[in-house]
């Protein structure tokens, strides 16, 4: 093979294994796990400081860069298996990101990757030389492979990622963006659950809103409770508003209707509300409209005429479709009301 073309072949892969190397690192630092490395930062520092995203991805990446090019200098493997030499780097982010790891499992996995890449580094270095292109993509597809391996160690699932970027938001007082967050995922658990409504009656939203999320938990989830409970964000915050003037009203209309309690949500409402007038909040009026049609002898009659017609579409809808089918048809249309959670 001529020396030159060896040469920039050379260049060319260890330029696109470090390129590779560096926009993933950063993105997956500053984009996918940045609020897990809020997380870890706030744990360990027992919440005394706090994970700056742009800083903390930057170093990260460029001390992992140099860890790399130390096992380079080191292992002066083939250039075929050049993209092995970041294997060092690629397992500390893994650890540095990752969450729930125990310590015994990451000091176990530690050491058979030890052993496996010491092992490996005088067998590979009697492999011949391949075409330069070759090289090139043998190197680029192994660099896939390992940042694949990353992401799935990463040990947080989707719901977990959405609880600290919200209360990574509710930190910076964005409840609006906060509400943002996973908003089209139905993956959800209690503790999600409280901090969404949380941001939304902060936002003096709960009674307008609620029910376009999905909930998890019941009035159960509305507050911490040692399962419910918030990692980052002080859930004293929490507490302290939903027993404020701000909040008390709405978290307990909201509490009867998880509980799908009407009966004690109309006595309550009269007190706090006046139920004739537009502003009505739209989930209350959809309590209303439900408690007026469901009660021989109410005790009062809310009447909505695009309510009651929605209702009564919403009631012919579930006669058109078996058991199997009722609940994912009317969740289509009907799964941000009231009704929707009452029911199913």
């Amino acid at each position: 093979m001529d020396k030159r073309v060896y040469s920039n072949s050379v260049v060319m892969s260890r330029v696109a294994c470090a390129i590779a190397f560096l926009v993933f690192t950063f993105c997956y630092l500053y984009y996918y796990q940045a609020d897990i490395m809020c997380l870890k930062q706030h744990v360990l520092s027992e919440g005394k400081t706090c994970y700056n995203v742009t800083v903390g991805a930057v170093v990260i990446t460029a001390v992992l860069y140099i860890l790399q090019l130390i096992v380079a200098k080191l292992t002066r493997l083939n250039e075929m298996f050049h993209s092995l030499t970041y294997i060092p780097s690629m397992y500390v982010l893994a650890v540095v990101s990752g969450y729930g790891h125990s310590v015994l499992s990451l000091i176990i996995s530690g050491i058979v990757l030890l052993v496996l890449f010491v092992m490996s580094v005088p067998l590979v270095h009697n492999f011949p030389l391949i075409r330069p292109m070759k090289t090139l993509w043998i190197n680029l597809l192994t660099m896939i492979v390992m940042f694949f391996v990353t992401g799935m160690t990463s040990g947080a699932n989707d719901v977990f990622h959405y609880r600290m970027r919200i209360e990574t938001l509710l930190s910076e007082v964005r409840y609006d963006d906060a509400l943002k967050v996973g908003r089209k995922s139905l993956a959800n658990d209690s503790s999600l659950t409280m901090l969404r409504i949380y941001a939304l009656a902060k936002e003096n939203k709960l009674g307008e809103r609620l029910f376009e999320f999905p909930i998890e938990g019941g009035s159960k989830a509305m507050l911490p409770n040692g399962n419910v409970k918030s990692l980052m964000y002080p859930e004293k915050n929490i507490i302290r508003f939903a027993k404020s003037r701000a909040g008390v009203v709405d978290y307990k209309l909201c509490r009867y209707l998880l509980d799908r309690n009407l009966d004690a949500f109309v006595r309550e409402i009269v007190k706090s509300y006046d139920i004739s007038q537009p502003a009505l909040p739209k989930h209350y009026k959809e309590a209303l409209v439900l408690y007026t049609r469901t009660r021989s002898n109410p005790q009062l009659t809310f009447t909505d005429d695009v309510l009651n017609a929605d209702y009564e579409d919403m009631q012919e809808l579930e006669k058109k479709y078996p058991d199997a089918e009722r609940e994912s048809h009317i969740r289509d249309v009907y799964g941000n009301t009231y009704w929707y959670y009452y029911f199913y």
